[in-house]
């Protein structure tokens, strides 16, 4: 595209843009409990005393996956700021949305996140590199759905975003540009 037809393009969208930002309104709410498991079918408890199915943290990455009321929801590194290690996972959750009604999601799957070699992705603040005793470090942080299926998900201390299967294992690691 040259420079002439981009500057062009841009003061058109620019001329058809509403002149108004839209607004913004509440729809519905709801809860999910703060005892509720998932479903990695970990029975273990951390060393806290946290039982690893813990669903909680999810709310670090959200994305639709393009099918219906289905939406992906990435775990943050877990319980205690990285205290303990906690495995990595990713959720499927069911979330009908129907204004003025309560949201009720349901939760479809929970998939445990594994290194190229299989080896668990944990919160571990410790666990740096794969030379580390416990795991991977994965300190997630958004999460986004290809059409494939695969995910990538992004670190927040890497920097750098790793695309794994829908089996939770890890295909590349994208690394961020200087």
């Amino acid at each position: 595209m040259s420079r002439r037809t981009l500057i062009l393009a841009l003061a058109l969208a620019l001329a058809i843009a509403p002149h108004a930002p839209a607004k913004i309104v509440l729809l519905a709410t709801g809860t999910i409990p703060g005892d509720s498991t998932d479903l990695s079918g970990l029975k273990d408890n951390l060393p806290d005393g946290t039982p690893h199915n813990r669903l909680g943290a999810m709310g670090s990455g959200i994305a639709w996956t393009g099918d219906g009321n289905r939406y992906v929801m990435i775990a943050d590194r877990g319980p205690k700021d990285g205290a303990v290690p906690f495995r990595c996972r990713f959720h499927v959750f069911d979330i009908p949305v129907k204004a003025g009604e309560a949201i009720k999601p349901r939760l479809l799957s929970t998939t445990l996140l594994t290194g190229p070699a299989g080896k668990p992705y944990i919160g571990l603040a410790s666990a740096f590199g794969e030379g580390a005793k416990d795991g991977l470090r994965l300190d997630p942080e958004g999460v986004r759905m290809a059409r494939n299926g695969n995910l990538f998900v992004s670190d927040e201390y890497g920097p750098f975003v790793i695309e794994f299967d829908r089996d939770g294992k890890q295909i590349r690691l994208l690394k961020v540009p200087d």
